[in-house]
């Protein structure tokens, strides 16, 4: 929104969007009055110039004239023949990716007027913990993989084996003793907020343990698990009673997700988008 403001007030040019096929090409093309001069093409989007992104990118710039013409061709083609003006673009509803949380007790759609103020928000906060999706080894049977732990026991004594869906994960002590990260309460050592996904969920997750390392759903531990293991299973890179692995994680594109600030110190935007 910003970005196409500025660029329509300062005749800079429009913001577009590809509502053809989804597009995720990531390339810059950089043009005088004569010709496309130079390109970028690589991993990097917009969000690099926040300065919580915390990510490292790999980019290659082209000056070849061959390249650099083929790729202008390629964005022109997109922009004329897939696009509309963002201007001009209105959501009226959501691509359900992730069926998994659909008509799912304790979680709700957010409406689009109120995640926009929730963005801005965040936008003008500027505060982001880039929380790790742990699945090394050493975790193998913790976090995502929680299932694959003990199980529960009854009050018969009866051991009951873990969803596979169940996550709870563990906070490092550096992210957690942060002053501005949600701490778990007192007396009753724990905390609820409500998170707003960055695929249009509305959930809520409880911080909680020693030093507020314990990050889950509330009431509900299948809620996270559902949100970050859908995710992977959308992108065809794990499939139901596999382990999540550091390759899962690597093929999905990013092994962490961002817990992003709004005005509400209750209220916390998830980011697990690639």
């Amino acid at each position: 929104h910003f970005l196409n403001d500025f660029l329509t007030q300062n005749k800079l040019g429009n913001v577009y969007v590809s509502t053809a096929f989804p597009f995720h090409g990531k390339v810059y093309c950089f043009n005088n009055q004569k010709k496309c001069f130079a390109s970028i093409v690589g991993s990097s989007n917009l969000a690099n110039l926040s300065p919580s992104h915390r990510s490292y990118e790999l980019d290659v710039l082209l000056k070849d004239d061959l390249a650099t013409s083929s790729l202008y061709d390629t964005l022109r083609g997109l922009r004329v023949k897939a696009s509309d003006l963002f201007s001009d673009w209105e959501i009226t509803e959501f691509s359900d990716k992730n069926n998994l949380l659909k008509d799912h007790v304790l979680v709700e759609k957010w409406k689009q007027d109120e995640y926009s103020i929730l963005k801005l928000q965040s936008e003008k906060k500027q505060l982001t913990f880039t929380i790790p999706v742990k699945a090394s080894e050493k975790h193998q049977k913790s976090n995502l993989n929680t299932h694959f732990g003990k199980g529960r026991r009854n009050q018969k004594g009866i051991i009951r084996p873990r969803h596979w869906y169940e996550v709870e994960l563990i906070v490092p002590k550096e992210i957690t003793q942060h002053p501005q990260y949600p701490k778990a309460g007192y007396p009753d050592n724990e905390s609820v907020i409500t998170v707003y996904t960055d695929d249009g969920w509305k959930f809520r997750c409880k911080i909680s343990g020693d030093y507020s390392k314990n990050f889950r759903s509330e009431d509900d531990l299948l809620v996270l698990g559902k949100w970050l293991k859908g995710r992977l299973e959308n992108a065809g890179v794990l499939k139901v009673g596999e382990h999540v692995t550091e390759e899962t994680l690597r093929q999905y594109g990013r092994d962490n997700f961002e817990l992003t600030a709004t005005d509400d110190p209750n209220v916390w935007i998830l980011n697990f988008g690639v």
